[in-house]
């Protein structure tokens, strides 16, 4: 039991550790896609993740709902949408969608950024408690939505 508790607890951190270096990590992901791949398609995209965030944060002000007592931030802004799920449903929509055509990588890249998201999320809520269920599932739908809206209008554009 020593052995599943310190396990527990390694994972924990770990969880954690992901969700407070989740921002430079997409920032940093999302840069490398740019200068990689420069064209109109990253543009868009890159455009539409700006608009996601925009979005977010306008509701944010307009909800007015705070953040979890229990949260650190709490004080500090409000948490409906969280602005991570927000972020994060929006680059893993477009990574679902904008992935190598080798299906292997394409599958293997889609699972790994699943289980990222999902692991950051997770801790958003459970870990950290600096948000709700209800303002995670309100940031990932929103970032959901804004990626869909982006990609349909990628291609009727192209």
């Amino acid at each position: 039991t020593m052995a599943l508790h310190a396990s527990a607890r390694a994972l924990q951190t770990l969880l954690v550790w992901l969700s407070d270096n989740c921002a430079w990590m997409v920032k940093s992901a999302t840069a490398l896609n740019v200068v990689a791949q420069f064209n109109l398609t990253t543009l868009l995209i890159f455009c539409g993740a700006i608009a996601s965030a925009l979005i977010g944060k306008t509701l944010k002000v307009l909800i007015n709902t705070k953040r979890p007592l229990t949260s650190d931030k709490h004080t500090e802004d409000n948490g409906m949408p969280s602005s991570h799920a927000t972020a994060l449903s929006y680059w893993l929509t477009t990574i679902w969608v904008y992935t190598p055509a080798n299906w292997r990588a394409r599958l293997a890249l889609c699972l790994i950024a699943t289980v990222y998201v999902s692991a950051v999320l997770y801790a958003r809520v459970f870990l950290q408690c600096h948000h709700t269920i209800d303002q995670v599932a309100a940031g990932a739908v929103l970032g959901t939505t804004c990626a869909s809206l982006a990609i349909t209008l990628l291609n009727d554009l192209l």
